[in-house]
């Protein structure tokens, strides 16, 4: 026998790692980053500066103030941490367009979550708003035209 040769590792049946299931969730106080007024509010992307998604709602209007209350948050916090807000970037600052649609989430291997464009009856859908950058043409190209939801408030 070569006494350099590498012994080859021996899977035994039943002991393959299971395979990671990607599940649908309703986002919660615990999934989100913020809540207010009954919405949750997150922001996505990388370093969380591609936009934000605000759940429980296909208003507009309603999802705007939610993101504000947010930011408003931030600062908030910066100030008392950091002495500073210099870094927290203003909404009017990101130039964001909203729309409104019916949304599914999903779990992620790595722990975080998936958002997803969905129709009112598939299993998880939930009312939601998307704020965008006027600039993301992947996700304003991919944007169906809105619609409204039965669990609207």
């Amino acid at each position: 026998m070569n006494e350099h040769a590498m012994p080859k590792p021996v899977m035994l049946p039943g002991t393959d790692p299971e395979p990671f299931v990607e599940t649908v969730f309703t986002p919660s106080a615990t999934t989100m980053a913020h809540e207010h007024a009954g919405l949750f509010v997150s922001e996505f992307g990388e370093d969380g500066g591609e936009g934000f998604i605000v759940v429980g709602t296909l208003d507009d209007a309603l999802a705007l103030a939610a993101v504000r209350h947010y930011l408003a948050a931030q600062v908030d916090w910066a100030d008392n941490t950091w002495g500073t807000d210099e870094f927290v970037r203003d909404l009017d600052d990101r130039a964001k367009i909203p729309f409104a649609h019916t949304t599914v989430f999903t779990t992620r291997e790595d722990g975080g979550w998936n958002a997803a464009f969905a129709e009112v009856g598939d299993d998880g859908a939930v009312p939601a708003v998307w704020i965008v950058s006027p600039h993301d043409s992947y996700v304003l190209a991919a944007r169906p035209p809105r619609q409204d939801h039965p669990l609207q408030a």
